[in-house]
């Protein structure tokens, strides 16, 4: 097998099936509208087709989430139980991210010691290539925050960018458990 370098993000994103949903989060049903793309990750010559569901709820306030997740993928050892991981976008509340959402930049462990690791802000000189380019921001940058996750590293995207979020998903979890890639604390 031919090992590829994932400097790019090369990724082909489809247009998308929309239909009307409702789906669970948190123990709460929530409806909105659900868009299915059709993925082609271009940096593999083979196991490149993908499908990922973006669950948008009506509206964006406090406590609703923009999901992503992959519905289908391509059988690899390393992408085993890829479909029940997601990233969960959630409204900026301070200016002047108010209308954008943003994600905790959380990677796959290719370990399985844990089912995600936190980035801090410290550490986004750690990452590789292929990680940088999403606009990274501290926590408490874009939303208030009364936890210990102030320092957090989060991606801040506009809502509608569905194509910027799949992209994300993509070098976070997939090309994290792929490449092995275990950041040092």
């Amino acid at each position: 097998m031919r090992k590829r370098k994932l400097d790019k993000v090369l990724v082909e994103i489809a247009k998308p099936k929309i239909r009307h949903g409702k789906w669970q989060f948190g123990g709460r049903s929530v409806r909105g509208q659900v868009y299915e793309y059709p993925v082609i990750d271009q940096n593999f010559e083979q196991y490149k087709k993908w499908t990922f569901q973006v669950s948008v709820p009506k509206e964006i306030r406090k406590g609703s989430y923009i999901e992503v997740r992959p519905i289908r993928h391509p059988q690899r050892r390393c992408w085993e139980g890829i479909a029940r991981k997601s990233i969960n976008f959630t409204r900026c509340s301070k200016e002047p991210y108010r209308s954008m959402v943003y994600a905790k930049v959380t990677l796959a462990d290719p370990s399985d010691e844990k089912t995600k690791v936190e980035m801090k802000w410290r550490q986004r000189l750690e990452m590789p290539r292929w990680m940088r380019g999403f606009g990274f921001k501290p926590k408490n940058a874009v939303a208030t925050t009364k936890g210990t996750d102030a320092g957090t590293l989060v991606v801040v995207l506009r809502p509608d960018d569905h194509k910027k979020m799949i992209r994300f998903f993509l070098v976070t979890k997939a090309w994290v458990l792929y490449k092995d890639f275990i950041l040092d604390n």
